[in-house]
């Protein structure tokens, strides 16, 4: 993994910063992880020492834009939006099955740390499906799909656990995905991630209300497997449909 100086900020102001998040590393150091290195401390080595608040959290697995504050009273500010849900939050996954067309999946999880029962909900779009000729378990062709996601609720691991619901569990998931499908992905493209990614966060700025619109489009690893799949040119016209100047 790159050192700390080479962590990449989409948007920056004496205010807030907002910095790419890669998978496989944790925003900040909780009970659920120990990692001396984490985003919040690269960014705060990037910064020259200065501290600062993580806004909102992304999975481990999961790359994608964090949202930093500079002041304890920033963050308060912009989590207001988050709860407010007027936060925009897009993600591209690859999923097994051919989910096509759109809807949504409006069903309530249960809290793991204590049991409760929350309300949840998840936008999702067809973007593009693929078909390979192999054999894997009882069906002769293996299918996969290319969704975008959209949580208007932020429960942990909402988007994973919805898509298992609906019978289109996401590729890599080692929690609530198909392990079958997992290990021919690892054997086939040597792949050992979650193909999830968030490509898309916008929100008001506290300060000045403008709006911040920052696009990260997945990194390398997985637009590999969108060009092995033939998703590449769907996915270019995401690109195409997000991609904007902050």
């Amino acid at each position: 993994m790159s050192g700390p100086q080479h962590v990449k900020f989409l948007y920056e102001d004496e205010y807030l910063v907002v910095a790419k998040k890669v998978a496989k590393l944790s925003v900040h150091r909780s009970e659920m992880c120990r990692d001396r290195r984490t985003l919040q401390s690269m960014v705060r080595n990037k910064l020259g020492g200065q501290y600062v608040y993580a806004v909102h959290r992304l999975d481990r697995p999961v790359s994608g834009p964090v949202l930093f504050a500079k002041s304890p009273e920033m963050c308060r500010d912009l989590q207001v939006q988050f709860t407010e849900k007027t936060v925009e939050k897009k993600y591209i996954a690859l999923v097994r099955g051919w989910l096509e067309g759109e809807g949504e999946v409006d069903k309530q999880l249960v809290k793991k740390s204590n049991g409760a029962i929350q309300d949840c909900l998840t936008r999702y779009r067809g973007l593009a499906t693929a078909e390979i000729d192999e054999p894997l378990g009882k069906f002769d062709t293996v299918r996969y799909g290319l969704v975008e996601l959209e949580p208007v609720t932020g429960r942990f691991h909402q988007l994973r656990r919805h898509m298992r619901d609906l019978a289109y569990p996401i590729i890599g998931d080692s929690t609530d995905g198909d392990s079958h499908q997992n290990r021919f992905f690892r054997e086939r493209f040597d792949l050992r991630r979650l193909m999830l990614h968030c490509f898309y966060l916008a929100f008001r700025h506290p300060v000045n209300n403008n709006l911040i619109k920052v696009y990260l489009e997945p990194d390398k690893e997985l637009r590999y497997i969108y060009n092995e799949l033939g998703m590449y040119d769907q996915y270019k016209h995401l690109e195409k449909e997000y991609s904007c100047e902050v």
